[in-house]
């Protein structure tokens, strides 16, 4: 068979492959309505997991680019018997015959329960998770973006978690939580999620939050590894964590090693540079590059959790070094003159950042709240970079201590007819002492501090309500040599939402800020381009 003939037959085939992606939907209801938020989960037959969606507020669900073969469809919702349905998949779309979900009470004495996994509370969304999400997650992470929560989208590989509105806070029994938290925790061990999506009381400043509680065990504990390893180019992460529980205490401790190294990366760019009485054209072209990061951290935590009051205190340390970034150019420049010239840039950065973190939630009453927080660090950071043109050099070197401090307090107490009062203290404190050498010498110190003051107010009147937040700034920064600077400023965030119906809601938020400047911004240092 000659290339042309060969070239045909693998457009043909790639045709029938792409083609052979076709949709998969249907309807869910119970007593004749359309049934909301049921988990549809699409199977081989041998139940691997294949994909999964919640049907919208008319029961409907839809399942995109599906190949050909045999599946099984499996329904499931909290208060509803579940139910499963073989389907073959060809190479058209596929409608599933309608499915109507059997109401299962479950009886005692004589309360009737009937459950849901999305169920609206006054200020928050209750997920309750089902078995089969909890069975296909092995992190935090991955039972979130199993749950499937409306307006979320979690990208399990960067561990970010977003809405319309920005990005997510994330909370594990109420105290702010970072990657490696939500990474390690076990789903088994996760009770439900809680879904704020207009925030009040101590989730009040987030643009949106969720909140997974877990479960305590009286006595227990487990040991986990995981490690990611590519082919084609080397980068690895490797963790390990322990947690070990006895009555209301729990201690933790997580390590972990990361580490990226690329050679051969090639760059090719075109540049216009303008100069009042010409312009130059410059072409870029990699040679070769070399990439090496690595970093490795340690954490140890202690919590205490009970009905009135979870305390926490956590130590951690994490270093970064990337011993090698390096790049050999071939520069081509024309326009007012020509010339081809080689460049050498070198890159090396070194990071240690020890933390110390203590946290406490109490409950002082049934309607009373205060949440307080405190968080201590230092970072030695280094940079230095070497870039050669012919004979012209430049040299980089800086080196930075920097040293910070975050205290909160937040009170909260519910009102009369679902509305809620709060008060928000913050004040944030960083010092930088910076040392440059190289191409110019210079020593550079910025110390500032931030303190603000919030007031939340909610307030509901029946399917309309609101989110009253003013309050104020007060920021001082000083750089070496120079006159302190202070400044006040009002800050405000109102929220106007509407409730439509239980499961949909319409809001309008207006939002006024500042935020304290950084040494990048603020200093006397000169470089050269």
């Amino acid at each position: 068979m000659n290339k042309t003939g060969l070239l045909i037959m693998l457009l043909a085939l790639l045709g029938n492959s792409m083609q052979a992606q076709n949709k998969l939907y249907g309807t869910v209801e119970n007593n004749g309505k359309p049934l909301p938020y049921v988990t549809v989960r699409l199977l081989e037959t041998d139940s691997t997991f294949v994909s999964g969606v919640t049907t919208d507020t008319l029961g409907k669900y839809v399942f995109s680019n599906i190949e050909k073969g045999n599946y099984l469809v499996a329904l499931s919702s909290i208060g509803y018997k579940p139910a499963f349905i073989q389907i073959k998949m060809s190479d058209k779309n596929l409608e599933v015959p309608l499915v109507t979900l059997e109401t299962e009470n479950i009886v005692l004495g004589e309360v009737v329960v009937k459950g849901s996994s999305f169920i609206r509370k006054d200020d928050h969304v209750l997920v309750i998770p089902d078995k089969q999400q909890v069975k296909h997650a092995s992190t935090g992470y991955d039972l979130l973006y199993n749950l499937m929560i409306p307006s979320i989208e979690v990208n399990k590989r960067t561990g970010t978690v977003s809405t319309f509105g920005g990005e997510v806070s994330l909370y594990i029994n109420g105290e702010k939580a970072d990657y490696r938290d939500v990474q390690s925790l076990r789903p088994r061990d996760i009770e439900n999620v809680e879904y704020y999506d207009v925030p009040t009381g101590k989730y009040a400043n987030d643009v949106a939050a969720i909140n997974y509680v877990t479960k305590q065990y009286e006595r227990g504990g487990y040991i986990a590894l995981d490690g990611k390893q590519t082919i084609g180019y080397l980068e690895g992460d490797y963790n390990v964590g322990s947690k070990i529980e006895h009555g209301t205490t729990s201690y933790s401790f997580w390590s972990g090693y990361t580490m990226i190294k690329n050679n051969g990366s090639y760059i090719e760019k075109s540049e216009k540079i303008v100069f009042p009485d010409y312009n130059i054209n410059r072409n870029t072209k990699t040679l070769d590059a070399n990439v090496t990061d690595k970093q490795e951290y340690i954490q140890f935590k202690v919590n205490d959790r009970k009905s009135k009051r979870n305390l926490s205190a956590q130590i951690s340390l994490v270093c970064s070094n990337s011993p090698e970034d390096s790049r050999n150019d071939l520069l081509n420049y024309s326009g007012f003159y020509e010339e081809n010239v080689y460049s050498s840039n070198q890159r090396k950065e070194k990071n240690i950042k020890p933390s110390v973190q203590l946290y406490g939630d109490f409950n002082l009453s049934k309607r009373q709240t205060l949440n307080l927080s405190l968080k201590g660090g230092y970072s030695q950071n280094s940079y230095s970079r070497y870039y050669s043109e012919n004979n012209n050099l430049s040299l980089t070197d800086a080196n930075e201590d920097l040293y910070s401090f975050d205290i909160s307090a937040k009170y909260n107490i519910k009102l009369k007819n679902h509305n809620s009062f709060g008060i928000d203290l913050q004040h944030h404190h960083k010092v930088t002492s910076a040392l440059y050498d190289g191409d110019y010498l210079s020593w550079q110190h910025l110390w500032m501090g931030e303190t603000m003051c919030y007031i939340n107010y909610f307030h509901q009147w029946k399917k309309l309500n609101l989110i009253f937040k003013p309050g104020f700034s007060w920021l001082n920064y000083k750089l070496h040599n120079e006159a302190i600077q202070r400044h006040v400023s009002l800050r405000m965030g109102t929220v106007l939402f509407y409730n439509i119906n239980k499961k949909n809601q319409l809001a309008a938020s207006l939002n006024i800020g500042n935020d304290q400047p950084d040494i990048s911004y603020i200093n006397n240092v000169n470089q050269t381009i």
